[in-house]
């Protein structure tokens, strides 16, 4: 897995400044101020108002909604080379990984927008896919039941095996409290609707591996299309 170490503290990575000749970019560098936050850190908070631009460079990080529980609803999940965009500080952003952030004064962002029009144009495709992202998670909050979600997650992380018996397989899977926070769900709904599919045949847990052996059955139940 990538530690992030100084050799991170450039935005010569992010796709935004992909058509910025790297020296003026080093510059860019130089005009940022850095900052490493280890795990579980609050990058912005969502009280903070429009500034500063805000890169996220060598790590990862979620944007959420803070629930008065201390709960969260997961929003989206941001970098490694990511920019961190208006739509974030409605919000909180909080380190998934240890992660450089750079960030860079208002003044010298607006400057480097009009002169570099392929950066503005960037930055608006990724904006509009975020957006896009968003209408996704409010539709399936309000429309969805918290057992499709999760069903919905674990197809998202899913990923081809190349076995007929077992298609899909999520390598990795992430810990219940963090599929509760991207479901909207609590820890022991995952736990047990984790174990029920098992129970059923349609995964199989090995480790931290989870095996989806009836990928289709996993996605019915996740359009609400079977009976859970």
């Amino acid at each position: 897995m990538h530690q992030p170490d100084s050799s991170d503290r450039s935005l010569t990575k992010l796709e935004c400044f992909a058509e910025v000749p790297r020296e003026r970019v080093k510059l860019f560098d130089a005009s940022c101020r850095w900052e490493l936050f280890p795990r579980d850190a609050v990058i912005l908070d969502a009280s903070a108002g429009p500034g500063d631009a805000v890169f996220l460079v060598g790590g990862e990080a979620r944007v959420v909604y803070r629930l008065e529980n201390g709960g969260e609803i997961r929003l989206s999940t941001l970098g490694p080379y990511d920019v961190i965009g208006e739509e974030a500080r409605a919000a909180t952003v909080i380190a998934d990984k240890e992660s450089w952030v750079a960030t860079m004064e208002r003044a010298l962002f607006l400057d480097i927008l009009s002169s570099q029009p392929g950066v503005a144009l960037a930055l608006l495709q990724r904006f509009a896919g975020i957006i896009r992202t968003l209408n996704t998670r409010v539709r399936d909050l309000s429309l969805s039941t918290p057992q499709q979600r999760l069903y919905g997650e674990l197809l998202r992380l899913a990923r081809g095996t190349g076995h007929l018996e077992t298609p899909l397989a999520v390598a990795e899977l992430p810990h219940h409290d963090e599929l509760a926070a991207w479901t909207n769900t609590s820890r022991d709904v995952v736990a047990y609707e984790i174990g029920a599919l098992a129970r059923r045949g349609i995964v199989e847990r090995k480790h931290r591996t989870l095996y989806i052996h009836e990928p289709e059955t996993l996605r019915n139940l996740a359009s609400g299309r079977a009976a859970a």
